[in-house]
């Protein structure tokens, strides 16, 4: 090792040595990054040849360059200790420059922030570690070697991303059949509960407030969480979806029971609680007056696949999905064997539980020949149930012969006879007593000519049979 690398290591030790001592007396006022060759993310590089740089590994981040590039652009992270492992240290110093291509950090050169306690350099002889300030990373503008000034890449540096708080939980304007609530997305980094408050949770007592509350969740992410109410709600409100822990680790709701010692609300790293709001309107899903029945088929009616069906209502408005969820309307919903749904259940989509989201209050089905239970039911928006719905019961008959053979048929011998039968008869004019002399004669030709065409034809279609 030169004593350029000697010097540059007793110095390295030295500033670890006085920025330790730095962080001690200044602990109780702030906490500068110790310098060592501790480092967040360790990048080893090496030359190629003379005349480029190039990444070998990253260890600690997906980011910083390619790998295997000649001259690669950093990127480096504001906040971030980086380690530089220079395979190619003795013949190739690594310099970090700014855009005066003035050293800030250095191998061989003095940078003007090598003395800067929070940047804590440090370096080995053929390593490097040094913490990238917002006030290096203003300066930072390129990567050199200083003796084959063609090994040199450009520096971008970026804030880091903010860390990611340990919930998140969304509702959406929504109605529902007054007892339950749906929550359309949560997740939990560590698993509990969303449960729904009430909005005295705002300034009152927030154990008071909780209406209601989801199972045990797995640390994980969920969507459509349908979570129960204690007491039905009667009118339009705005709850409050909050992620709660589960704190004992019971898997059991313990945030009421405990007065709120156990199972707290999840909180950002603001120290603010995660909650999600939106209007909830109870929808009549069990409407008095509302109908709807079968137009065709009639019950007990024996038919033939495709089997036509059509539905009418009264006091139920018929309308496409995209029209929104709106009290005492929706889409029909074919049921094939299959029984009506509870009030304001969600009607699945399947081969036998058909969805008309269109609005359509006609169609046909293909059902092979047996007896089939058919009910139609009115949905709303979101396929949710009404308890409005009819039932009828069809026989499905295979098709008759005469209609799946209907070509053979009229092709036979005695349906061909027949039909050139009639077709003579009326080519063959019948004389009457005013014919005018001779009329006779042209009839019984024309006679004549109708029995040789009858004639030919036969034989022509005896030769295509």
């Amino acid at each position: 090792m030169s004593d350029k690398s000697d010097f540059a290591t007793r110095r390295g030790v030295l500033r670890g040595l006085g920025a330790t001592a730095s962080a001690v007396a200044v602990s109780g006022v702030s906490s500068p990054v110790m310098a060592s060759m501790h480092s967040d993310v360790t990048v080893t590089i090496d030359n190629v040849g003379a005349s480029a740089w190039e990444l070998t590994a990253v260890d600690g981040s997906d980011g910083v360059a390619d790998i295997d590039t000649r001259n690669p652009t950093l990127e480096l992270t504001t906040g971030t200790r980086y380690r530089f492992e220079n395979e190619g240290y003795s013949g190739h110093p690594l310099a970090f420059r700014d855009a005066r291509n003035q050293a800030l950090l250095s191998q061989e050169e003095t940078g003007r922030f090598e003395d800067n306690d929070t940047v804590g350099w440090m370096d080995d002889g053929t390593a490097v570690a040094f913490t990238v300030t917002e006030e290096l990373a203003a300066e930072l503008n390129q990567y050199i070697c200083t003796v084959h000034l063609s090994m040199i890449g450009g520096i971008e540096t970026v804030d880091p991303t903010p860390d990611e708080p340990p919930a998140a939980v969304s509702l959406s304007t929504q109605d529902t059949v007054g007892d339950k609530v749906l929550v359309e997305q949560v997740r939990l980094d560590d698993g509990g509960f969303v449960a729904i408050h009430d909005s005295s949770v705002i300034d009152e007592d927030p154990v008071e407030s909780v209406i209601g509350v989801s199972e045990y969740l797995q640390s994980g992410s969920r969507e459509e969480l349908v979570v129960d109410l204690d007491t039905p709600l009667e009118s339009a409100t705005s709850p409050i979806a909050i992620p709660h822990r589960d704190s004992n680790g019971s898997q059991e709701f313990d945030f009421v029971d405990s007065g709120g010692d156990q199972d707290g609300l999840y909180r950002d790293q603001a120290g603010d609680v995660i909650t999600a709001s939106a209007e909830v309107t109870p929808v009549d899903y069990q409407p008095e007056e509302s109908e709807v029945r079968f137009e065709a088929p009639s019950d007990g009616a024996t038919t033939q696949s495709p089997v036509s069906v059509a539905f009418e209502t009264d006091n139920f408005i018929v309308e496409p999905t995209s029209a929104g969820v709106t009290d005492g309307a929706g889409v029909l919903h074919l049921l094939i064997d299959r029984e009506l749904y509870a009030p304001g259940e969600t009607i699945p989509e399947t081969e036998t539980s058909i969805r008309y989201a269109d609005g359509q209050q006609q169609a046909q089905i293909e059902l092979d020949p047996g007896t089939y239970t058919l009910r139609v039911q009115a949905g709303d928006a979101r396929h949710n149930a009404y308890d409005v719905g009819d039932t009828v019961e069809v026989t499905v008959a295979a098709a008759t012969e005469t209609e799946t053979g209907s070509d053979e048929s009229t092709s036979s011998g005695t349906a061909t006879e027949e039909t050139a039968g009639s077709e003579m008869d009326a080519s063959t004019p019948t004389p009457t007593e005013d014919s005018a002399p001779g009329f006779g004669i042209i009839g019984s030709l024309g006679g004549i000519s109708g029995a040789v065409l009858y004639a030919y034809r036969r034989i022509t279609r005896r030769a295509r049979l």
